[in-house]
């Protein structure tokens, strides 16, 4: 935050929207959903009006932040929810147009996340699945443990074992 005051506050370059990033992301992982949620939302007026939306790999980190973020607070929104879902599914719907591995991979985990908050554990189920193979498929081996470990949680039981109870390390060989 100290480095980030010091910033220029004219424009909006790829070096805030890349600490808009980070700050989101740390939002999430610390369980501050809401503070993420605030914080796309600051900052995606300047994402547009910087023309970052235009430009494929900062669309696609934008979005995918985004939809991240709204799924975080529908998950742990009393009332709102389904907003929010929408605009993940949205999103996802979006980063698919893209027509790249990595993009058919994060939209199908997004919907899985969309799926599980609406209570159709099977259809998460699955959609993690496809997830899982078109991580496979883009080489993305941390994002694919990532998921299948998810899709072992949501399983049970034995599968729950064979999937998430495994070192990510090994998950990755």
């Amino acid at each position: 935050h100290a480095a980030l005051a010091r910033w220029s506050r004219e424009g909006f370059l790829l070096q805030h929207l890349y600490a808009a990033r980070a700050e989101v992301y740390a939002d999430l992982y610390q369980g501050r959903a809401a503070e993420a949620w605030q914080r796309v939302q600051d900052a995606w007026p300047r994402i547009e009006n910087a023309f970052f939306l235009r430009t494929p790999i900062t669309r696609i980190d934008s979005r995918l932040m985004r939809a991240r973020a709204a799924l975080a607070v529908a998950a742990n929104a009393a009332s709102g929810a389904d907003d929010l879902l929408r605009s993940c599914e949205a999103e996802a719907r979006l980063l698919e147009k893209e027509r790249r591995p990595d993009t058919t991979a994060h939209a199908a985990t997004l919907r899985a996340g969309v799926a599980q908050l609406r209570g159709d554990r099977d259809r998460a189920l699955a959609l993690l699945g496809a997830a899982e193979q078109a991580y496979e498929r883009a080489e993305m081996a941390l994002s694919r443990a990532c998921v299948q470990r998810r899709r072992g949680e949501l399983a049970g039981g034995d599968e729950r074992f064979e999937l998430s109870d495994r070192p990510v390390g090994e998950q990755l060989g």
